[in-house]
């Protein structure tokens, strides 16, 4: 999956949808979701460390990659694990 996430905004200016429809998300859930949907998908006990990781996004040296590992909840409501870098 690819997104782009503006750390200066807080917000997705970008993604390709695939994350969404491998958690099993529908056309028309997808477009029910907000621009900052990966709160809506992310367990809360692991929002924190996906917030981090995105806020260190803006700090990373040209060519360093960061990774976090979290749990999305998938549309029949399970919560899959998945790593985002």
């Amino acid at each position: 999956s690819i997104y782009i996430y503006d750390p200066h905004g807080h917000t997705s200016v970008y993604t390709n949808q695939s994350i969404l429809h491998l958690l099993g998300y529908g056309q028309l859930q997808i477009e029910a979701l907000s621009p900052d949907w990966i709160k809506q998908i992310v367990h809360t006990a692991d929002l924190p460390y996906v917030t981090q990781h995105l806020a260190n996004l803006s700090r990373l040296a040209p060519g360093k990659r960061s990774r976090v590992a979290y749990r999305a909840k998938a549309a029949d409501g399970s919560w899959q694990y998945v790593e985002s870098s």
